[in-house]
């Protein structure tokens, strides 16, 4: 038995229009749609006919597209985990640095805030995590540079107090 272009035996697959043209023969609801020149038509222009039910289905497919779009707008920020994980090792190398002794408040607020964005990654607030963690890392650098620019200035003022004991002994010496 052959629908349209396909006959039985021929290996390859039958279209759609063939197929529905099929089963309307089979239901003995055969319309103008399958008949040859309708075929012909339909396939010339690309169009089918539609029910009611087919536009159905096509408006709850697109809407549920539209749905998982929408969702997926609303969840496109990606996990800050680079930022979480430059943050919690400028906090471990600033306290390596001994920066509580130096920039206590400064840590305080570096260790606050990180803890703060681990927070909002277990809330999935991705935005929030980030913005805390690129302020723990600022904190936590500020805490760094504060501690070296400590210890710089401790250093000078050793070298000049260094410079001055040898003056005087210099002073001492020449005047013997």
């Amino acid at each position: 038995m052959g629908f349209g272009n396909f006959q039985a035996g021929h290996r390859r697959r039958p279209s759609i229009a063939e197929i529905v043209c099929a089963a309307q023969y089979a239901g003995k609801r055969r319309n103008s749609a399958c008949s040859r020149q309708g075929d012909q038509t339909e396939q010339e222009y690309g169009m089918k006919k539609i029910s009611q039910t087919s536009v159905f289905r096509l408006t709850a497919a697109v809407m549920a597209g539209s749905l998982l779009l929408v969702l997926q707008g609303c969840s496109s920020i990606p996990r800050p985990e680079g930022e979480m994980a430059s943050a919690n090792t400028a906090l471990i190398s600033a306290e390596n640095q001994d920066a509580a002794l130096h920039a206590p408040v400064a840590m305080d607020r570096a260790k606050d805030k990180l803890r703060r964005a681990k927070q909002a990654m277990q809330d999935e607030d991705y935005a929030e995590a980030r913005r805390l963690a690129d302020e723990a890392l600022a904190d936590a650098e500020y805490a760094q540079a504060f501690t070296s620019k400590t210890r710089v200035e401790q250093a000078l003022s050793d070298m000049q107090t260094s410079i001055e004991v040898l003056q005087n002994e210099i002073s001492r010496g020449q005047g013997n």
